[in-house]
């Protein structure tokens, strides 16, 4: 296995990139990723926040409060235990994390997906509204959107599965070629496009490393009747094979 020293060098490169895409703007501090990026920022509260690829989030630490907007895209917020309240707001929803806790966020439409890790989380749509307010505990994941919100229990394997990210991989489970197609695009220029609809159904598992998609497309075209075609500018066309 790798030696401790050779993973303490690895987190510290990781850490000395957040540092090149900081700005600061309008009290708050923005910490960014680009496509196929990640990034780990640590405040000072010792709280954490692991970027995902193309995500952005604005820090805002006062007095009374711990704050993060996430503005784009996906990021696991590890809240340390402070006096302060340590909220998280994602589109209209505002979420509260008890004491010590870990939840992932992903911005999806005009609404949010939240999977909490470990504590508890209280989760307000329309801060308005205390009535609304949904109480997440650890293995609960939630979807929040202009309809409404609506929670479940998953299980281990299934967070391990949202946040295989963190490890620079994609878990597929049942999920379809379209959808697949969908979240390796998240992760490269070079774009994945499924041109006939008629395999757009197909259900896939497997892991694969998140910047590889032809590895993923020789996976794809093994298993089923597809064939693939580079474009000019290298995306990568799925169609029927036969």
């Amino acid at each position: 296995g790798q030696s401790t020293w050779a993973r303490g060098m690895a987190a510290a490169a990781v850490l000395a990139l957040s540092v090149a895409g900081v700005t600061t703007f309008g009290g708050g501090t923005a910490y960014a990723t680009a496509i196929g990026e990640r990034r780990v920022v640590v405040l000072s509260d010792n709280s954490r926040i692991e970027l995902n690829t193309d995500s952005k989030v604005v820090v805002r630490y006062r007095r009374g409060v711990r704050e993060v907007r996430l503005v784009r895209g996906e990021a696991v917020f590890e809240a340390a235990s402070d006096a302060r309240p340590f909220v998280v707001r994602a589109n209209d929803a505002v979420l509260q994390a008890d004491g010590v806790s870990e939840l992932a966020v992903r911005l999806r439409g005009d609404g949010a997906s939240v999977t909490v890790k470990k504590g508890a989380v209280a989760l307000d749509p329309e801060p308005a509204e205390p009535k609304d307010e949904l109480r997440l505990k650890a293995g609960v994941a939630a979807v929040y959107n202009s309809t409404g919100s609506r929670s479940r229990a998953i299980s281990d394997g299934e967070i391990d599965r949202v946040l295989a990210w963190r490890q620079g991989a994609i878990a597929l489970n049942g999920q379809s070629l379209e959808q697949a197609a969908a979240e390796f695009n998240r992760y490269n220029r070079r774009q994945v496009r499924i041109v006939d609809p008629s395999i757009a159904n197909l259900r896939l598992a497997g892991y694969f490393q998140t910047t590889e998609p032809h590895s993923f497309v020789d996976a794809v075209t093994s298993a089923f009747p597809v064939k693939a075609a580079e474009d000019a500018d290298g995306d990568i066309r799925l169609s029927r094979r036969g």
